[in-house]
């Protein structure tokens, strides 16, 4: 016959996985009534305390850190807004009231709660959010500086923060960039400093910053680098009077970065799998020299294009076309020196800024 200890031992246990089986069930069956989506109007104090309550389980399954929990709350948070019929109002009201409190689930030591809540920051972009999402940039995992990094991205592509924290933010974001190694979260900040209008400047600066973090590098990916490249190229090429000292910086930029990875090609630093990106941003870098040349009225004779030598794998010809362009532009109406144009691990301050 089973003891009465045996018996209570068991008798807890089943207690313990009912209890956590309705707990997953509550969660799981937690949803929002459709009418309360599409609700045009201002949440009365009612309303607004019965969807806080909603919110506060949903941060409270995620803050729990069971992976079927966090997966169920993160799910009843972003779900709402991308159903259909939902009011802008609705989202404005649910995104506001769901970011403010994210901040608090960032001190967790779990990595997947900090994970999932950037990725609930980037489902539903609000300044109230901004603070947790500052927390997430500068998180020691690049599994949560990713979607925090989107989920700034949003936050600046729809133009929902203020003047002044719009150019705090991206001085943060530049300052990240600098040093950052992780490919998808470069290319991820890059994407936010150019989903701002009129930042063209210092996306430049950015992309001439990080040159130095390729120079011992010769493995690291330039994709972040020549998509951002080729944005700005798009972004001047179609400006109706593009700003000569921003094609001046494009045109410096993509010197520096034509010659330094064409040399790492010609040395053999660079391992297969990488070659890809270093062809890329040779190949963006000299559409955009090609450009500047044209928008800037050179009168040198223009360097020939890298197209063959690409196809040869004829890397010590790139160098020589990067070298030809360098003289171009040390001359008018450029006039760039050749501490300005020097590829080396701090970039130098151009003497025609």
């Amino acid at each position: 016959m089973m003891s009465n200890r045996r018996l209570r031992t068991i008798s807890s246990g089943l207690t313990g996985v009912v209890l956590l089986m309705l707990s997953l069930s509550a969660v799981g069956q937690d949803r929002l009534d459709a009418g309360v989506l599409g609700n045009p109007d201002i949440w009365s104090p009612a309303q607004r305390q019965d969807d806080e309550g909603y919110v506060d389980r949903q941060i409270a399954a995620i803050a729990d850190g069971e992976e079927t929990q966090i997966n169920q709350g993160r799910a009843n948070l972003t779900d709402p807004t991308r159903t259909p019929g939902v009011s802008d109002r609705f989202m404005s009201q649910f995104s506001e009231l769901v970011g403010g409190k994210l901040e608090a689930l960032m001190a967790a030591d779990d990595l997947k709660v900090r994970v999932n809540t950037m990725v609930v920051a980037m489902g539903l972009p609000h300044p109230a959010a901004l603070n947790a999402i500052r927390q997430g940039l500068a998180d020691d995992s690049a599994g949560v500086r990713y979607p925090a990094a989107r989920a700034i991205e949003g936050l600046l592509s729809n133009g929902q923060l203020s003047a002044a924290h719009t150019l705090e933010t991206l001085d943060e974001i530049q300052q990240l960039i600098a040093n950052e190694d992780d490919v998808y979260v470069v290319q991820a900040l890059l994407d936010a400093m150019l989903a701002t209008p009129d930042n063209t400047g210092a996306v430049l600066e950015v992309l001439n910053q990080r040159i130095g973090r390729h120079v011992d590098q010769p493995e690291a990916s330039f994709a972040p680098e020549a998509s951002a490249l080729q944005s700005v190229l798009s972004r001047l090429g179609t400006a109706q009077e593009p700003s000569p000292d921003e094609v001046d910086d494009l045109a410096r930029v993509s010197a520096r970065h034509l010659m330094l990875a064409a040399r790492q090609l010609a040395d053999g630093e660079v391992p297969e799998n990488g070659t890809a990106s270093h062809i890329e941003i040779i190949r963006a870098a000299s559409v955009a020299l090609e450009f500047a040349y044209q928008n800037r009225g050179s009168r040198e004779l223009q360097p020939r294009g890298v197209g063959r030598p690409i196809t040869d794998q004829n890397w010590p010809a790139v160098i020589r076309i990067a070298e030809n362009w360098v003289q171009v532009l040390k001359a008018e109406p450029f006039n760039f020196t050749d501490a300005d144009l020097n590829v080396e691990p701090a970039a130098p301050q151009a003497a025609a800024e």
